[in-house]
């Protein structure tokens, strides 16, 4: 078998499981630029936050999906400032990311603020096709190469708050960004960026306020929808991710989720100190044609919050 014609299949697959270049995390809400980036200014301390996502454990060369962010606010309230560093994984490929974001809010009142943000940076995407697993050896299609290609990305959304109430928009890879990559036969493989749109939305219910275990309900929504790009792709159907958590401030959390289509979501989490806090969650697939093989997706994360020159205060809440 010719090693261009293996290839072209095995990025066939990637595509189809992976028809949403970006990954469908569990835990976004525990970082709020990650989910908005013009929600960094709700910052209330400086925040340096890692996950780290396996999934589909039963196949070979499953998605992983790592996660760096620090962000802090400039003025509390009121300007927020983040880096995203980013590692993905699947297959023959692989994709490292840097991204600066920088959000404004306005206040319009005591009770409602809306602000903006954008989130400008970079991505380099890399085939190695050494992991390619080929019958014949002495095959002559055979080479031993690694592509890698860099370009440009950004992103732009906003957000308004009143009370506890919290929604937002964001257009993620607004770029259209395209990387080529060519190979010694003549064969070449190209990657397109498609435009996310997501809206995002969240209720702080305080079920029980004071005393020795104060406790939130907080049920959030979170909407996406793939563009298409001319002949390259089709735009994918949206995406609902659906969530619960019951937080205690002093404690930890549980949380409960929906992916439609895909899974069910379960996790924990732990406040270990008043800055240190971590959590795990599971997905639970429920795809009843793939269930069997792609195997169980799990998620991990820490984030430790700190302040500047002793400012800043204590809050563990969500939002």
């Amino acid at each position: 078998m010719k090693k261009n014609y293996l290839v072209s299949l095995l990025l066939l697959g990637v595509l189809f499981f992976n028809a949403q270049q970006v990954p469908l995390l569990n835990q976004y809400m525990f970082n709020k630029i990650m989910t908005n980036p013009a929600m960094s200014y709700q910052n209330d301390m400086g925040d340096l936050y890692a996950l780290h996502r396996s999934q589909w454990g039963s196949m070979p060369d499953a998605p992983v999906n790592q996660v760096l962010v620090f962000s802090t606010p400039l003025q509390q309230k009121k300007n927020g400032f983040g880096i995203i560093i980013t590692h993905d994984k699947a297959g023959l490929w692989d994709q490292t990311s840097g991204y600066a974001n920088y959000s404004h809010a306005v206040k319009l009142n005591e009770d409602a603020t809306l602000s903006a943000g954008v989130n400008v940076g970079a991505f380099q995407r890399r085939y190695d096709f050494n992991r390619v697993v080929v019958k014949d050896n002495d095959d002559p299609e055979l080479y031993a190469n690694s592509f890698s290609r860099a370009t440009f990305d950004m992103a732009f959304g906003f957000n308004f708050n009143w009370k506890d109430f919290n929604t937002g928009f964001t257009a993620w890879q607004l770029l259209d960004s395209r990387v080529r990559f060519n190979d010694p036969t003549g064969h070449f493989t190209k990657y397109i960026t498609t435009r996310h749109i997501t809206w995002n939305a969240s209720y702080v219910i305080k079920a029980i306020e004071g005393g020795n275990f104060p406790l939130h309900v907080i049920p959030s929504i979170y909407l996406r929808y793939v563009t298409g790009v001319g002949q390259f792709s089709m735009a994918a159907p949206v995406q609902v991710d659906a969530q619960v958590v019951a937080e205690s401030e002093k404690y930890g959390w549980v949380f409960v989720g929906y992916k439609h289509g895909y899974s069910l979501t379960g996790g924990i989490g732990a406040i270990v100190s008043k800055k240190l806090r971590a959590g795990l969650s599971y997905d639970f697939l429920y795809i009843n044609d793939f269930k069997t093989y792609l195997g169980p997706a799990a998620e991990i994360f820490v984030s430790y919050k700190f302040s500047f020159a002793g400012k800043g205060n204590n809050s563990q809440t969500l939002y």
